[in-house]
């Protein structure tokens, strides 16, 4: 059983200037209250020829890169060569290293993020510590606090460790990709034969074989890479409209993001999107139930989606026109805009993540009787 403690879960101290923090607790939720005053006393020491203070408690990296249309509340530390892209919100207590990505739409709470950090877009992490090159897939939701406002109790094994906080999200050690679409469609999977969906059950067949593990590990990396490439191409082509939408004041116009929507963009970033998802959409499934290499993997998911493209285009273009439209009309909405693009993006995550297991069954099950 592994220890849930710092030594174990961190071992590249060097890729963060919290360092000391991690070294002088045991437990990595030990940390989360001490994050605010240490940005408080890190800030007034960085070097001014690296950072600017560009307000009272916050401090960017001259190399960072901000959209104009983010929001930063201190404390806060951004590290150097860090992009924060449109619409982000960091609502303060955050410390945030270097080569890092925060994307659009994306809400950072009391977080710790190593170097290298991927939280690319429609993410919310809230009282959570990412480590080194951890990567968050598409509308990852960090849920910190419990529905009775209990305690949180972390199990390991048979140990049950009283964490002494009512707040807790992500804890994620080093390098960490998103299996949710294997366990998505394992949860529809076991519902389509009357079973009860478990943790054990969605997630069991992508941890517990390590050749799969290493495969999904690895099509996590290429797919995060994809996504950071076709979010730069987004942004350089969508950045000029949205830097229009903020009026004299510094306040979002709905009437200036009405009249400079980035269509262009929007239909780049449609395409590049697409093909990558039918690289990818099947591949998990193909590399755990059909134990396929990547590279036929990623051959055999395209081709089904060429073959029944018509459908999954239909799909593709609704999901993109509701997240698209829902970020664009809520984010003219100001703070409170900012939290329900994040519902928004839970809900059509949680639409293009249901339909994973319905198309599987259709396309490479078909003798199966159909779902009930």
């Amino acid at each position: 059983m592994v220890e849930l403690t710092n030594k174990e879960f961190f071992q590249d101290l060097d890729q963060t200037i919290a360092a000391q923090l991690f070294e002088q607790t045991t437990y990595p939720w030990e940390i989360l209250p001490l994050i605010k005053d240490f940005v408080l006393e890190v800030g007034p020491t960085l070097s001014v020829d690296e950072y600017d203070q560009v307000e009272e408690d916050v401090w960017i990296a001259k190399s960072a890169t901000i959209a104009k249309t983010a929001t930063i509340n201190g404390p806060a530390i951004i590290g150097p060569d860090t992009e924060v892209r449109p619409g982000a919100f960091i609502r303060g207590n955050a410390l945030i290293g270097a080569g890092c990505v925060v994307g659009n739409s994306t809400e950072i709470k009391n977080d710790i993020l190593f170097n290298n950090v991927q939280v690319p877009h429609y993410n919310y992490v809230g009282d959570s510590i990412l480590g080194y090159k951890s990567h968050m897939g598409a509308g990852s939701i960090t849920s910190n606090v419990k529905s009775d406002k209990t305690n949180v109790v972390i199990k390991n094994g048979e140990e049950k460790i009283e964490t002494g906080r009512k707040k807790i999200g992500a804890i994620l050690s080093s390098l960490v990709t998103p299996f949710g679409a294997l366990a998505f469609a394992a949860c529809g999977r076991e519902l389509a034969r009357n079973s009860r969906p478990t943790l054990f059950s969605c997630f069991g067949e992508g941890w517990n074989d390590m050749d799969t593990r290493n495969k999904l590990i690895l099509l996590g990396l290429i797919y995060g890479l994809c996504v950071i490439v076709i979010g730069l191409i987004v942004s350089l082509l969508t950045s000029g409209d949205i830097a229009q939408w903020k009026n004299a004041q510094g306040q979002i116009d709905p009437q200036s993001v009405l009249s400079h929507i980035p269509w262009l963009g929007f239909i780049v970033g449609a395409v590049l999107y697409a093909m990558l998802l039918g690289i990818t959409c099947f591949s998990p499934m193909l590399i755990a139930w059909k134990k396929q290499p990547i590279g036929k993997a990623f051959f055999f998911s395209l081709v089904v989606c060429f073959r029944n493209i018509g459908a999954i285009a239909c799909l593709g273009l609704l999901l993109f026109l509701l997240a698209s439209g829902g970020a664009v009309a809520f984010g003219a909405l100001g703070d409170l805009g900012q939290i329900l693009v994040i519902l928004w993006a839970l809900f059509v995550t949680g639409l293009s993540y249901s339909s994973l297991y319905p198309m599987w069954r259709s396309i490479f099950e078909s003798e199966v009787p159909p779902l009930r």
